[in-house]
């Protein structure tokens, strides 16, 4: 290959490799998709409107939720 080619070609993996991130920032999943899935409770905390914070299960709650992908959810 002559230097003419392989400047070619460098310069069109270089332009594919920039283009990469912003593929995949598209195909990225949705915050409803990425919630689906059984996961640990570790905080509920609540937030009134005047700052108030109030642990709903303590300081070291034990427990998991489960969420399927049409809303529905379940905590134990």
């Amino acid at each position: 290959m002559n230097r003419r080619n392989i400047l070619s070609l460098s310069a069109i993996a270089a332009l594919g490799l920039a283009m990469l991130p912003g593929a995949a920032v598209a195909q990225q999943k949705t915050i409803k998709e990425q919630l689906v899935g059984t996961w640990i409770v570790v905080s509920i905390v609540n937030t009134a409107k005047d700052g108030k914070k109030v642990d709903l299960w303590g300081a070291n709650p034990k427990g998991t939720m489960m969420f399927d992908g049409s809303g529905h959810f379940a905590q134990s």
